[in-house]
């Protein structure tokens, strides 16, 4: 797991900014399409 989380955090650092928001945006997205569709099952 820790392995894991290096390997992640590695990646982040090569993002520049523009990608992080974007990134940002895409996890709120899925975030709210899975609470969405955890209400619905």
């Amino acid at each position: 797991m820790n392995a894991l989380i290096k390997n992640i955090s590695i990646e982040l650092l090569k993002l520049n900014r523009d990608d992080l928001e974007k990134l940002q945006l895409t996890v709120a997205n899925k975030y709210r399409e899975i609470k969405h569709s955890s209400y619905e099952n």
